[in-house]
Order: C-alpha cells, then sequence, then structure tokens
C-alpha cells in the first residue's frame, strides 16, 4: 500500500487497520438513522467503483446527486477509486437547482448521474445509476495517482456562473494535510458537521478530513439544521465533538434562535475549534456567539476564523489557535501553512502552493497564470480584495463586488455592515448593497433584511451610510429575514439581488426612498 498517496489510500488503510471503527455517523431530527464502519465504507465505495469500471468510466466525469449523505459518501469514494471524475451536485429539488443541474450537466459533459434508489433526478442526456442496492464488494480496484484528477468542484456562483474546478488527487491530500495542522487535529478529534457535501467546505473540511485521520465524524441534514440550528450545537453537545464549523451567518442563526432554555441542556465544553469560513467573518458575530453560549461551556478562544477558496481546494489561510487578531475593525483570517503563500497584488490576494487546483474544466483562463514582478508564479488571482498585516490575512472584499459612486471606490461589504450596525434591530449578514444605472450617475440601493421594518430603522440606515461612507442612498429595500438569495455556503448573491430588484420581483414587506 502506498501510504498517503491519495484520500482512497487512507480509506484502505483504516478499512484494515480498523475496520470496526465508526466512520461516520448519520443524523436527522437529532436522532441517529445509520452509521458506517471504515470496512463498510470502503466495502460500498468498492461495489459502486466496481459498477463504473463495468461501463468504461475511469477518466470520465459522472455526476452525483443525492438526498442522503449516508448514500453520497460511498458514491463519492467509489468514484475515486474507480478513477472517475466525481461531480458533487446539489440535488436538483427547486426550479433554481435544476437549473442549475443542467448546467453542470451541460458544461462537465457528464453521461451518467449517479444518485440514491428513491431518487426522482431526471436527467435529460445522461443516464441514471441508483446505488441504493449495490452490493458490497472487497475487490481489488482501480488504484488512482496523486496526478489523476479527482472531482470537479462547481464554485458556488456569488458572483457569476458556477465553474467546474479541477482537484487532482494530490491536491485534496495536501489540503487534508494543511487542514489538520492548521486545527492541531489529533487521536482524539471528533467531528461534527451539516453543510451540504457538494460544497467543498462541507465535503473537504467536515467529511474527508476525518477519513483523512481515521476518526469518527457525525453528519447532519444540511436543511435541517438550518431549520433548527440547535440541532447542529446538540449534536456537538451529544457526540463530545472537539471540531465543527460554518459559515458565520450559522453562528449568527444559533446567537438569534437557541433560547435560554434551550442552552441550558447544552455542553460545549469539548468544542475546542469552531472554525469559521465561506464568507467574510464579522467580529460582533464572533463576540455575540461566544457571549451567548458562555454558559454551556464554550470557549471565545475556541473561534476560528479562516479562509479559504474552491480553487485552492479548500483551506488557504487560518489564525493561530487562540488568536483571533483583530485590525482596523477587520478579522484577521490567519497564515498559510505548508509550502502554501500569499501575495496582495494591487490589492489582490494571490495564492500558490500545492493545493492550488489544476484549473477550471474546458476553460482556459488567467485566473490561474499570475506572475509577480519577480518573475515567480504561477499565482491563483482569486478575485477577492485584502491586506497583510503582519503576516496575517485581512480580506476587504470582492473584485466583482466594489460599488463606484461619484468616482469613489466603495466595498458592498463595507456598506452592508454600516447598515446592519446602524439600528439595535438589526442582524449581521442580512444585507445586500449594489448599483443600478440612473439618469446621470450610478445609484446606491441597500436590501435589508428584518421582519420589523420602521421609518426609524430606514433613517438609522440612511444617516448610517451618509456619515460613514459621505454617500447618499438612493433605495432602500427591506425584505423579510431569510429571504435574501445565497449560495449553498451562505454568501449573499448580490448579483442575483441586483437582477431581482430591477424586476421587481423581491419580496418586501416595504421600500423606503429618501
Amino acid at each position: 500500500m502506498r501510504a498517503d498517496a491519495t484520500i482512497v489510500d487512507r480509506l484502505e488503510r483504516w478499512s484494515v487497520d480498523r475496520p470496526d471503527a465508526t466512520a461516520y455517523v448519520f443524523l436527522r431530527r437529532g436522532a441517529e438513522v445509520g452509521r458506517l464502519t471504515f470496512s463498510q465504507l470502503r466495502n460500498r465505495a468498492s461495489g459502486v467503483a466496481g459498477r463504473l469500471l463495468e461501463r468504461g468510466l475511469a477518466g470520465q466525469p459522472v455526476a452525483l446527486a443525492f438526498e442522503s449523505n449516508a448514500e453520497f459518501l460511498p458514491a463519492f469514494l467509489g468514484c475515486l477509486l474507480a478513477r472517475a471524475v466525481a461531480i458533487p451536485c446539489c440535488p436538483p429539488r427547486s426550479p433554481r437547482s435544476k437549473i442549475q443541474f443542467r448546467s453542470i450537466l451541460q458544461d462537465s459533459g457528464a453521461k451518467f448521474v449517479l444518485t440514491s434508489s428513491e431518487s426522482s433526478t431526471s436527467a435529460e442526456g445522461a443516464e441514471i445509476l441508483a446505488t441504493g442496492s449495490t452490493p458490497e464488494s472487497d475487490a481489488p480496484t482501480a488504484s488512482p495517482s496523486p496526478d489523476d484528477l479527482a472531482f470537479l468542484q462547481y464554485t458556488s456562483g456569488s458572483t457569476g456562473n458556477p465553474k467546474g474546478v479541477m482537484v487532482s488527487h494530490r491536491n485534496l491530500l495536501e489540503n487534508e494535510r494543511v487542514i489538520e495542522e492548521a486545527f492541531e487535529h489529533g487521536p482524539d478529534t471528533v467531528v461534527v458537521g451539516w453543510l451540504p457535501l457538494f460544497h467543498d467546505m462541507g465535503l473537504i473540511g467536515n467529511a474527508l478530513q476525518p477519513l483523512y485521520l481515521g476518526r469518527p465524524c457525525a453528519l447532519l441534514s444540511p436543511l435541517e439544521a438550518v431549520q433548527k440550528p440547535l440541532r447542529w450545537l446538540e449534536a456537538i453537545s451529544n457526540y463530545r465533538a472537539t471540531t465543527s464549523g460554518a459559515p458565520g451567518f450559522a453562528y449568527a442563526w444559533c446567537a438569534d434562535r437557541v433560547t435560554p432554555e434551550e442552552r441550558a441542556r447544552l455542553d460545549l465544553s469539548s468544542w475546542n475549534l469552531a472554525y469559521v469560513g465561506a464568507e467574510p467573518v464579522h467580529g460582533d458575530v464572533l463576540d455575540r456567539f461566544a457571549e451567548t453560549f458562555a454558559s454551556c461551556g464554550f470557549r471565545r478562544e475556541a473561534l476560528y476564523p479562516c479562509y479559504g477558496l474552491a480553487e485552492s481546494t479548500l483551506f488557504v489561510t487560518g489564525i493561530k489557535k487562540g488568536t483571533a487578531r483583530r485590525w482596523n475593525g477587520r478579522v484577521s483570517l490567519g497564515y498559510p501553512r505548508r509550502g502554501h503563500r500569499v501575495e496582495i497584488v494591487n490589492g489582490e490576494v494571490w495564492v500558490a502552493g500545492p493545493s492550488v487546483a489544476q484549473g477550471y474544466w474546458k476553460r482556459d483562463e488567467e485566473s490561474f497564470r499570475g506572475f509577480l514582478e519577480t518573475g515567480e508564479g504561477p499565482f491563483l488571482r482569486t478575485g477577492d480584495l485584502g491586506s497583510l498585516h503582519e503576516g496575517e490575512l485581512y480580506l476587504t472584499g470582492r473584485i466583482k463586488d466594489i460599488i463606484i459612486l461619484r468616482g469613489t471606490k466603495h466595498h458592498s461589504e463595507d456598506l452592508e455592515c454600516t447598515a446592519e450596525r446602524s439600528h439595535p434591530a438589526l442582524r449581521s449578514q442580512r444585507s445586500a448593497a449594489f448599483s443600478v444605472d440612473g439618469e446621470e450617475n450610478e445609484r446606491l440601493v441597500v436590501v435589508q433584511e428584518t421582519d420589523s421594518p420602521s421609518e426609524e430603522i430606514a433613517q438609522a440606515i440612511r444617516a448610517a451610510v451618509t456619515a460613514r461612507h459621505e454617500i447618499v442612498l438612493d433605495s432602500l429595500v427591506f425584505v423579510p429575514v431569510g429571504s435574501l438569495p445565497r449560495t449553498s455556503s451562505g454568501k449573499i448573491r448580490r448579483r442575483e439581488c441586483r437582477a431581482l430588484y430591477l424586476e421587481g420581483r423581491l419580496r418586501q414587506p416595504a421600500e423606503v426612498t429618501p
């Protein structure tokens, strides 16, 4: 066996060394609905791999559309064992997800879709393979090499159309090593996760990191966790998790929605690494979460802001554990590890290192070919804006989200923070700022989530924006909490929000214009 060559080598190792140890626990509404040992996981994956190899799919793209984590994981690993190119997809349930699913099939050229036996998934032009009845197998399978393409991670599309990031086995394993080092994982690590496995943080951070470590992981349904954030914290409490994380909005929702009576039943003292990523990290959200759950044994030093993106497999930078620094009102996202490098070029974050992916599927873009004036490179040009202070990264926004008003540049996130902090009734990460064409100049629009709109709140937002940024807010729209369009990782889709505004299709209890 080749130690540490690919993630499936790790699977093979644990299936031999720890065959009966629990790999994954699957939860539904807080109760266990299934478990997989390492040997069961390997044998189910091997069974799927056998079916793929029979169809000659080694090296071919294969889409995965599963409602259940318990079925997704053997199918994903089966693709890797068969040297097929896995494509994790959001199950096509809603009209939007159906459009995105068809777009991914068309872009990737996948002719086969793996799904569960109960699924009603349909894919025009692709053959559906239900894996639910696939028998387990302990037969040898294909052995991928580190430079083989492992899977396509389609980007969340927060600033444009999703693109398939080509992640090799080497990229994947190196990023798991980086996460292990940065999180200081060890033999006592227990992971709880709920993020969707078709998203890079859910797949690589929550599901594959414990597989890499040979440690147990409990997984919840994303929908159930969002509907009732208490379930996430209950799983951490019940399974004595040491590591769990999510985008910042999830921490805000927990602080908002978990009652004092519910907090009294939680024991979060085992949680020593609560990573926060996938979107801008706001210090007030971290403070509020730490204060709210201190009575449950949660320690502020467990909070772990970090930065990553699909184009670098997942993890790029993270803080030194226990030190959440702040500078100029922003939260530090730490520094790179294990041969990775971050540079700021004309305000843009550039990344180099063994986790940087191979490029975009069927696309030849400059994003992966950045070179410094010294000739050093290539670097990944992330499209994110940031600064380095004492070696640590601080993000300021996205290039595509810059708003230019009367010749002055403004970051959408700065305007959103100002609006959200203008009144105590408003919460972080519940707004979208963008500009639209006016008769003479660009007009500034802020869409703010609140279930209790009022003229008092409107005046507070307008006054704060003018005082802080010296600009006039042309249009303020209130929409119900939870109605802003978001990516699978919780980022606000500003472009889609802008389009809905222009089309007059925003759900809104009121609109206030100065």
